[in-house]
C-alpha cells in the first residue's frame, strides 16, 4: 500500500488544493483501465446515484453498500468523487479492475483489511488527511506515487496551489 498523510507532510496552504492533486493522480492511473465504485454505509444522496443511475444498493452481511459496475471516469467525475464527503471520509472507493460480485463480497467482508483482498483501489482515511493506493498492480506504482508526492512538494515549496 502506498500512502500519503497530508497533515504530517504539507502545510495548510497545500491542504486546500489537495483535491486537485489527488484527482489528477487518480485520473492518470485509471485511464484506459476498467474501474468501478463502491461505497460502504451510503446515504440516500450518495454521489454514486448521480454518476451511474444503475448503481446497485444492497445489504451484505448486515452492511449497507452501493456500487457501480464498470465505468469510464473522466477528469470531471473523478474531481466530483474526490471532493465528495463520502470519499473524503474513507467510505467510497475507486476500484481499478473489472467488476465482479466476488470483489463486492470481498470488499464488504474485509472492509477493515482491504489489503488482504488484493483488490487495487484508491481511498482516503476516515480522517480525511491520508490518501491510499491499495494493492497497486502496475510495476511503476512506487515511481508514480513518488512523482505525485513530488508534485505536491514542489507546489508547497513554490507557495502555489494550482
Amino acid at each position: 500500500m502506498l500512502s500519503l498523510n497530508f497533515i504530517n507532510e504539507f502545510d495548510t496552504a497545500i491542504l486546500y488544493s489537495k483535491f486537485k492533486y489527488i484527482s489528477d493522480f487518480i485520473f492518470r492511473q485509471v485511464q484506459e483501465r476498467s474501474v468501478f465504485l463502491f461505497e460502504m454505509s451510503p446515504t440516500k444522496t450518495s454521489i454514486l446515484y448521480d454518476i451511474d443511475s444503475e448503481s446497485e444498493y444492497h445489504t451484505i452481511n448486515s452492511k449497507k453498500v452501493i456500487y457501480t459496475k464498470n465505468l469510464n471516469l473522466n477528469k470531471k467525475i473523478i474531481s466530483m468523487i474526490v471532493e465528495d464527503e463520502s470519499f473524503y471520509l474513507g467510505h467510497l472507493l475507486i476500484i481499478i479492475g473489472t467488476f465482479s460480485r466476488s470483489k463486492i463480497s470481498d470488499i464488504s467482508n474485509m472492509w477493515e483489511d482491504l489489503l488482504e483482498t488484493e483488490i487495487e483501489c484508491f481511498k482516503m482515511g476516515n480522517d480525511g488527511d491520508s490518501f491510499y493506493w491499495c494493492n497497486p498492480q502496475i510495476n511503476s506504482a512506487e515511481e508514480e506515487f513518488k512523482l505525485f508526492i513530488n508534485e505536491l512538494t514542489t507546489a508547497t515549496k513554490d507557495g502555489k496551489s494550482k
